[in-house]
């Protein structure tokens, strides 16, 4: 598997298909290109489509150093300077989605001309005047208590969580074989400073046109959080997802690609 070399010494392992205005893929959390199958073939008769293993993800090194979210961002730009990707389109869903408001909040965008923010809130916890994240702080620690404790379990009950319906067993089992690739102290790690990150006043600041994508049956984030962010993006749009939970380049692929192709188009 071809990689890069972060300015930290983390290697990032990236799956390439395609020619083509580049469009980079950016998994949730613990979440490796193997998820986006159906856009690294949907979408590279068109684009140069580029997905990538966060550090410690999949086949990526698995590095003791880094677990936060600006560095996920430094690793996206040291990415991007790497494979000379001038002028992409950044598809983030989950916690990856939020990489790229950290990306715009350090890097101004660095290398960028869209993003799409795939089925996350901007803030994670639920809070008075705020009830479109995962949950109280406490439903948060025992996410967090969940994978240190009973890591498959954990990621067992998270890929129920991320569809519709049920999922067929050979589906899930390699699904929560690739969550396991990440070991279990960097996805604790990173995910307790995803949780408690706020990026709701970075949104009205982002200038990059950005597509927000929502699962109306999302299980995991309110489909209201997508349309608060798209109100107050200077350059939103919102595509609700009807069919879909959590996963809607998943559960509703060739629409999924479509609409990423008008967004790409609309540029």
């Amino acid at each position: 598997m071809p990689s890069i070399a972060t300015s930290d010494g983390a290697e990032i392992n990236y799956v390439e298909r395609g020619a083509g205005a580049p469009l980079v893929l950016i998994g949730g959390w613990c979440m490796t290109t193997a998820f986006w199958y159906r856009q690294l073939e949907g979408l590279c008769d068109e684009y140069r489509v580029v997905a990538i293993d966060p550090r410690a993800y999949g086949d990526s090194s698995k590095v003791t150093h880094g677990h936060r979210m600006a560095r996920h961002a430094a690793d996206l730009r040291d990415v991007l300077r790497a494979l000379d990707l001038d002028g992409a389109v950044a598809i983030g869903w989950s916690l990856g989605a939020n990489v790229l408001f950290s990306h715009w909040e350090l890097f101004a965008g660095e290398r960028l001309r869209g993003l799409v923010h795939c089925d996350q809130s901007p803030y994670c916890l639920n809070r008075a005047g705020w009830e479109w994240g995962f949950g109280t702080e406490e439903q948060a620690l025992g996410l967090l208590r969940g994978a240190r404790e009973d890591p498959d379990g954990t990621a067992s009950m998270l890929i129920d969580m991320c569809f519709t319906g049920p999922v067929p067993e050979d589906e899930k089992r390699w699904m929560v074989a690739e969550l396991a690739k990440t070991p279990t102290e960097a996805a604790v790690t990173l995910e307790f400073d995803h949780i408690w990150s706020d990026w709701r006043d970075v949104v009205p600041t982002v200038q990059l046109p950005t597509l927000v994508v929502t699962g109306r049956q999302s299980k995991i984030f309110p489909w209201e959080s997508g349309d608060w962010m798209a109100q107050r993006l200077p350059n939103g749009t919102h595509a609700m997802f009807e069919d879909s939970g959590h996963c809607p380049f998943l559960e509703e692929p060739e629409r999924f690609n479509r609409t990423v192709r008008e967004f790409i188009a609309s540029l």
